[in-house]
């Protein structure tokens, strides 16, 4: 459904003018004051797109029901709604398959970061995802995964030479690789322009 509302544009200091937004139209997009929104110039009009809400309130489940025995089968749903720019929380139904619970907590924690189970019953576990926004530029996020990355291949190189260094210590840093590439395809998907605009 399509609404239209006729709005005065108001001066808001030297250089910036600002208009309000209906009430029911802010509640509606889980906007409140202080929260981000990304303005988008669309050539003949101007898109504001709510950043980091939880898109419970449009529609589209974020709920997870488990249908096979495969923790990192799950992991994978998880990670592709983590993508989805303003997923907040996803709620995981194990169904029949509460023995892979555990592995599974473990999996996302380990995985994708900033993740924390903030509710669990028997059969359920909800994961909150707490993004950095806008306090993490994703150039420092880049430079971070490079720099892992480098250390990582000298470790390689060295362990070819020397027994001493552990093989986990390097599949741990890969994991933080993974981590941090998830963190920015996220920020990017949300469309977090202070962090992009910082490249």
């Amino acid at each position: 459904m399509v609404e239209e509302e006729v709005r005065k544009v108001v001066a808001s200091g030297r250089s910036s003018i600002a208009i309000t937004i209906p009430k029911k139209w802010v509640s509606a997009l889980g906007i409140e004051a202080g929260s981000y929104v990304l303005l988008r110039f669309m050539g003949d009009h101007v898109a504001v797109v709510p950043l980091g809400r939880s898109i419970r309130g449009s529609g589209i489940s974020n709920v997870i029901e488990v249908d096979r025995d495969s923790p990192d089968y799950v992991l994978r749903r998880v990670i592709t709604q983590y993508l989805r720019g303003g997923v907040d929380e996803i709620k995981v139904r194990f169904n029949e398959f509460v023995n892979i619970k555990g592995e599974v907590k473990e999996l996302v924690r380990e995985r994708i970061s900033g993740a924390e189970v903030i509710e669990e019953g028997s059969d359920y576990v909800v994961f909150r995802f707490v993004t950095p926004i806008p306090e993490v530029p994703i150039k420092r996020l880049l430079n971070r995964m490079v720099l892992t990355v480098l250390g990582m291949l000298k470790d390689s190189l060295d362990m070819l030479h020397e027994t001493t260094i552990e093989p986990s210590d390097i599949i741990d840093r890969d994991n933080e690789v993974d981590r941090l590439y998830l963190l920015i395809e996220r920020l990017v998907m949300m469309g977090d322009y202070r962090s992009i605009s910082a490249l």
